[in-house]
């Protein structure tokens, strides 16, 4: 997975660094599946979907993507969190494509479904909140980025604890953004609090303890603080 694709979150559950099993691939297509769909049909083309988002074929997967919130839109209704969850998976196969227009109203509307029917706490909605916040990254709206991330943050932390891996996450994303818009003591404040949390609970010679120390050494580095870099 590329640094760019790093902070995501897939399909219907989180795959943001977490594996997730959406069933067999299919030997015949799906087109000939009997009528009308169930919610079968969905999992097959989401299965297919996952194994070309893995393998980067990103243009070639918003077909089945198309096909699969379709499906769960008819089974489901259009306030499911099924149906945010597809919405999800489709506005991720452009955002890669860098259609970043077409992507973001079905972050939003992802979002916004997470919201009314599961609530403001709920950790499917930090993760829409998350994905949403790359977007807004990626188009340079740092603000609104930031808001995203914090409200993220905040739940992770409430729902798992401030050491989760998923928390640990959230305070290293909020951290980059800090840093882009020059919030530099926010961003410096964060990247120890995750530096001190992965030497904690992974170890001293962890490979996200040596990422972590990187981090914090390219603040320091973009700060002009270089004596301080050198050491980590």
């Amino acid at each position: 997975m590329n640094k760019n694709r790093g902070s995501f979150s897939v399909a219907r559950h989180q795959l943001w660094g977490v594996g997730v099993v959406l069933g067999a691939l299919l030997s015949t297509p799906i087109a000939a599946s009997a009528q009308p769909h169930d919610f079968e049909d969905a999992e097959q083309l989401y299965a297919m979907d996952l194994e070309l988002y893995k393998a980067g074929r990103f243009a070639e997967g918003i077909p089945l993507a198309q096909e699969a919130l379709a499906i769960t839109k008819q089974i489901r209704g259009s306030q499911h969190p099924e149906t945010a969850h597809s919405l999800n998976i489709l506005a991720m196969h452009y955002y890669e494509t860098g259609a970043y227009q077409q992507a973001q109203p079905l972050f939003e509307e992802a979002l916004a479904i997470m919201k009314k029917v599961l609530g403001s706490r709920h950790l499917d909605t930090a993760t829409m909140l998350n994905n949403l916040a790359k977007l807004y990254r990626a188009t340079g709206a740092y603000g609104q980025a930031q808001s995203l991330l914090e409200e993220a943050l905040a739940i992770r932390k409430q729902v798992l604890g401030p050491r989760h891996p998923d928390t640990v996450t959230s305070l290293n994303n909020l951290a980059v953004v800090y840093k882009v818009t020059g919030a530099y003591v926010q961003a410096h404040s964060l990247l120890e609090e995750v530096l001190a949390i992965t030497k904690e609970t992974l170890g001293p010679r962890h490979f996200d303890t040596a990422r972590s120390l990187n981090n914090l050494a390219q603040l320091y580095t973009t700060i002009g603080a270089c004596a301080l870099a050198k050491p980590l």
